[in-house]
């Protein structure tokens, strides 16, 4: 009993101090302040649950977007247009033959160390760290767009090859997010070396130029193996605006400063040193100096690109690439116009090797005596002395044609289809044309 008693008394003492703790309010409270804590307490549920729900609509919404990617379409990549080749009877190169595009594709052992060092430098220094998308890369260049510093983009070698070759360059989340995700998914089928290759190969570098080896050629006039420092650096910086770096337009526009392609340079060697591509005494000699004139140590820049003017022979090439059109059509069933398409495209974009029955000195000798012989035949009417044809181009009249043959083969030498050079491609070939021969074909007839 004294056991229980004990315990009743103890149950009450502990009671009387709980009441102790739980005393009638003897001051009101702040009205202000309960105001001000009961709003905060709302606004810190009210941000919990939009962060959530904005959590939520960004993975929906991501989702989405994976849900409507392409698939990762390897042959896209791997299977582009290249140049074609036309070549004279004696295997020398009388031009190339392109569309749209003009590239030529160079492995990763044809492109210098020096070149692909420039590019990684300004474009994803850390190419063989990360896996197909940089997030250190991608804080840092947040932190710089902010600070008004930025180098550089946050776009991986990896995610500008996908966009290239496999998305379009519109600027939105969808499509950088189908840009991360595809090039997550092409680091686990290439090796580094195959997308740096590839990269290279596509990029666009201005002028029709697509890759290191065709711009090389276009803008410099040198194979891959023959560049300077300085000149793989320029091409290195053509890649972030192919069309405001393009250094033909900025020394010879008198619209455009060469400042633009001087300063980008500097900055591509900069951080090549910065990255133990280069040494100090390499960077300083290669760098644009505002004391010396670029051009002193023989740096150029092509003026104009090949783009810009005719192909040699332009009446024979001309006759060869229809002939070939002909064949291509022949040879694998093409009729009609789609067919004519289809063999045009194959020789514009199918890297062919066309070799020819063409002497160039022959060919030169022919151009020179047509073009420039004065004693053809009178019209009868002096008005009739220049027509327009359907482009609106000036034709002389009369006109003149000459073709040399091998009377033992058949073999063409040379071939002129009028008696001035054509100012455009596929101009009148009247050697090409079925004309009536008339009493020329008596001497040989009779």
């Amino acid at each position: 009993m004294k056991t229980n008693n004990n315990n009743e008394k103890e149950t009450k003492r502990r009671l009387q101090r709980l009441k102790g703790y739980f005393q009638k309010r003897k001051k009101q409270p702040n009205f202000v302040l309960s105001i001000f804590i009961t709003t905060l307490r709302i606004l810190l549920v009210s941000l919990i649950i939009l962060v959530f729900a904005g959590f939520g609509t960004f993975v929906g919404i991501a989702k989405g977007y994976l849900d409507a990617t392409p698939v990762l379409d390897l042959d896209r990549i791997e299977n582009q247009s290249e140049t074609s080749f036309i070549y004279d009877r004696y295997g020398n190169l009388i031009t190339p033959y392109y569309g749209l595009e003009n590239r030529v594709w160079a492995s990763l052992d044809e492109i210098p160390k020096t070149l692909q060092d420039a590019v990684l430098a300004v474009e994803d220094v850390r190419f063989y760290v990360h896996k197909g998308v940089d997030l250190k890369r991608l804080l840092g260049a947040v932190i710089n767009n902010l600070k008004n510093e930025s180098v550089q983009g946050a776009s991986t070698i990896t995610q500008q090859l996908i966009k290239n070759t496999l998305l379009t360059p519109e600027r939105s989340y969808k499509r950088k997010i189908q840009e991360a995700y595809l090039a997550l998914q092409l680091e686990q089928n290439y090796t580094k070396e195959q997308i740096l290759e590839a990269y290279l190969n596509t990029s666009y570098f201005g002028s029709g130029n697509y890759g290191v080896k065709t711009a090389a050629k276009d803008y410099f006039g040198k194979e891959l193996k023959d560049l300077t420092l300085r000149e793989c650096a320029i091409l290195a910086v053509i890649l972030k605006n192919p069309y405001y770096y393009d250094p033909r337009k900025n020394f010879y526009d008198p619209n455009r400063k060469p400042d633009i392609t001087y300063n980008r340079t500097n900055l591509v060697l900069r951080l090549m040193y910065e990255n133990g591509f280069i040494t100090k005494e390499e960077y300083e000699n290669a760098r644009f100096s505002p004391t010396k004139d670029p051009f002193a140590d023989g740096f150029t820049v092509i003026e104009k690109s090949s783009r810009e003017s005719l192909y040699p022979m332009p009446y024979f090439v001309e006759y060869v690439i229809l002939d070939v059109r002909d064949r291509l059509m022949e040879q694998n069933g093409w009729t009609g116009d789609e067919g004519r398409q289809k063999a045009m495209k194959l020789i514009q974009e199918g890297g062919l090797h066309i070799y020819t029955t063409v002497d160039p000195e022959i060919q030169k000798s022919v151009e020179e005596t047509v073009y420039n012989y004065k004693n053809l035949p009178k019209l009868a009417n002096s008005n009739d002395r220049v027509i327009r044809d359907s482009q609106g181009n000036e034709i002389e009249q009369p006109q003149a044609a000459a073709v040399v043959m091998d009377h033992n083969t058949g073999e063409i030498l040379a071939l002129v289809g009028g008696r001035s050079s054509p100012k455009g491609q596929f101009w009148t070939n009247r050697a090409n044309l079925s004309w009536s021969p008339g009493s020329c074909i008596k001497p040989i007839a009779v």
